[in-house]
């Protein structure tokens, strides 16, 4: 998976990228929840949803394209793309 932010023990994992169905993160043992948003490059929140531990998330729904994981709270983001 793929490295959202953070470096060593606070570092999110995202994958796979591109992703067809499933896009898991998983958040280390030091972030106990992180509330993320997919959002298309024009700004339109795709999903809203909580990540507590490790989570998929169903991406089967969006179009192909990149898109942006967006952390509410601190604004981070990770590019991803969707097949």
């Amino acid at each position: 998976m793929n490295e959202l932010f953070g470096t060593g023990e606070t570092s999110v994992r995202v994958g796979p990228s591109p992703a067809t169905d499933l896009l898991t993160i998983a958040l280390p043992s030091t972030i106990a929840s992180m509330n993320l948003k997919i959002c298309s490059l024009d700004g339109a929140i795709q999903k809203r949803f909580t990540v507590e531990g490790a989570f998929s998330v169903d991406v089967s729904d969006l179009n192909t394209g990149i898109y942006l994981l967006i952390d509410e709270e601190t604004g981070n983001y990770k590019k991803i793309m969707v097949n």
